[in-house]
């Protein structure tokens, strides 16, 4: 869980696994997401997710 100065940051987007990936390579690539503050507002993108 991320924590804003306000709030706490929640997950509003995941990025999509590559669709030429097999199931083992989905578990070890690393995938990022975009969170929101629950209070402010505040974006942030490139999150680290897994």
């Amino acid at each position: 869980m991320f924590k804003c100065s306000d709030g706490i940051f929640m997950v509003i987007k995941v990025e999509e696994y590559p669709k030429h990936l097999s199931g083992m390579e989905r578990l070890n690539h690393p995938r990022s997401c975009t969170v929101k503050c629950d209070k402010c507002g505040t974006i942030k993108e490139n999150q680290p997710y897994d």
